[in-house]
């Protein structure tokens, strides 16, 4: 008979696995890696091993050793019985001392009815992957599985944004004290840690990155106060973690997290868009175990939770001679374009004429720069990016807030997690290939607010190559949403500025 042991972190098959078996398993547990036939060993060349045909691209997360990451148990499983094969789990797993589930404290707090059904799904669940569009409350969601498990607990935050706004929600909302490591704090006395992945990586002596080659803004200060061994030891002894935002972890990030989790019998990974664009969805998986829970943002619409948002694409005119490579292309027809950034700003002065809070969220922090210096002289704007201390990012939000600015211009930091209600309109000046990303950046104006009934994206399709691409691939994410409204222009393709009635986006 087949055994398949498992520990926290990892399962390994015992047994006797025939070839043709061992194949299948290895497939399903396998993706190809993305930009192999461009690397040294990719298939057509000598690979590493000095043969012909060399690597095939395939990253294999079935070892030779039939060793398997404990959130793909299920992958096996199927795997086995589909092939009518006997076999038994052994759970080499500590059990476990649950503490009584903790009640909420504060009735501004009260679940919705379906966060209560993706909190109790969670428990059933032991593991796996949360999805809720965002606006959907995963803050509150993360606080209650914490307190419903009531064991040591690690969750963990792309920025310092989330760290301090998911400390903020866990205390107010069930009256636990939680420590914080990031931002040059470091508390760990407390039986909930929310920690950086930066910070929590840098214990490691590792770097961490995020999706898109993104770097941290705030990586220096995490670490500045961290004692590595205490955390290193509080990330091991977690019975709980709790990765928010997951899509944004480079693969490596979310990998390490997981080896050096070796407590962690339960593992929980949320997010509003669980998937990534290179192909490898499968890591987030392995993590985990599988989704469970899926909460769109088109549900939550139509529970009235959230407005729904009008998407107009505007089209931008051809140039010619952008550049070969993509960064001279994006530099050329996004970041200098005058022509596009004309029509940013005109699209800026009508929402704001309609008295719209409007957000502009750009890539390149040269491009916010240059769309700030064109707009100080008819609007209160501000541009946030990460070269700004967090003291001074919050400060920004806090004056779209109370209504002393008329325009934010934030670069990638704006892409998690903020939480302004009162936006109600979004240019999307940036571009970009992340679909992932695509529905994060609707998310941030699409927030239930008072009077506030629905939102206005701007959006532009870009007429050159490689974003004509990526405007095609956003326009197809935002229609995986039926709750979305989406205007496009009559003709997709403009050699000049179209001699049309501009676009009603109010």
């Amino acid at each position: 008979m087949i055994r398949i042991i498992i520990d926290n972190v990892n399962c390994k098959i015992d047994g006797p696995l025939d070839s043709s078996t061992f194949s299948k398993l290895d497939k399903m547990m396998s993706y190809d890696h993305p930009g192999y036939m461009f690397m040294k060993g990719g298939k057509g060349g000598y690979g590493l091993s000095g043969k012909y045909g060399g690597w095939d691209g395939k990253v294999r997360l079935l070892s030779k050793t039939m060793r398997f990451p404990i959130g793909l148990l299920s992958i096996a499983e199927e795997m086995l019985k589909d092939n009518n094969i006997i076999y038994e789990v052994i759970d080499t797993r500590p059990k476990l001392k649950y503490g009584k589930p903790i009640l909420l404290k504060n009735d501004d707090f009260k679940l919705r009815p379906y966060q209560k059904k993706v909190v109790k799904a969670a428990k059933n669940a032991g593991s796996g992957i949360i999805k809720v569009a965002t606006g959907g409350g995963k803050s509150l969601i993360i606080a209650s599985i914490a307190a419903k498990y009531n064991i040591p607990t690690v969750i963990y935050v792309i920025g310092i944004e989330l760290l301090h706004q998911m400390k903020k929600t866990i205390e107010e909302a069930y009256g636990i004290e939680c420590g914080i490591v990031g931002g040059g704090e470091c508390d760990i006395s407390k039986p909930i840690t929310i920690m950086t992945i930066w910070s929590a990586a840098a214990a490691f002596n590792k770097k961490a990155k995020i999706a898109d080659n993104d770097t941290t803004q705030d990586s220096a200060s995490h670490v500045k106060a961290l004692n590595k061994a205490i955390v290193r030891e509080k990330v091991q002894n977690a019975q709980l973690f709790i990765f928010d935002e997951c899509q944004y972890a480079a693969s490596e990030t979310l990998q390490f997290i997981h080896r050096a989790s070796v407590s962690a019998k339960h593992r929980f990974l949320l997010s509003g868009t669980p998937w990534r664009d290179t192909g490898d969805d499968i890591l987030i998986e392995a993590v985990s175990g599988p989704r469970f829970c899926d909460v769109n943002a088109t549900k939550l619409i139509s529970l009235d939770y959230l407005v729904p948002p009008d998407i107009h694409f505007v089209n931008v005119p051809v140039m010619r001679g952008v550049g070969k490579t993509y960064h001279e292309v994006y530099k050329n027809y996004v970041v200098e374009n005058e022509d596009r950034n004309n029509l940013i700003l005109k699209a800026t002065r009508k929402l704001v004429k309609a008295g719209k809070k409007v957000l502009i969220l750009v890539v390149r922090v040269q491009h916010g720069k240059a769309l700030q210096e064109m707009m100080e002289e008819d609007f209160s704007v501000k541009f946030l990016d990460g070269a700004k201390s967090a003291k001074n990012r919050l400060e920004g939000i806090q004056e779209m807030r109370d209504g002393k600015l008329q325009v934010l211009i934030a670069s990638k930091i704006f892409d998690q997690g903020i939480d302004i209600p009162e936006l109600d309109a979004l240019i999307l000046a940036g571009s970009g290939k992340s679909s992932g990303r695509a529905l994060q950046r609707i998310g941030r104006v699409i927030r239930k607010a008072p009077n506030k009934t629905k939102a206005i994206v701007v959006e532009f399709f870009d007429n050159c190559k490689y974003l004509r691409d990526h405007s095609e691939a956003r326009i197809k994410v935002y229609k995986s949403e039926p709750g979305f409204n989406i205007k496009m222009p009559k003709n997709k393709v403009l050699h000049s500025y179209p001699k049309r009635e501009p676009i009603k986006w109010v």
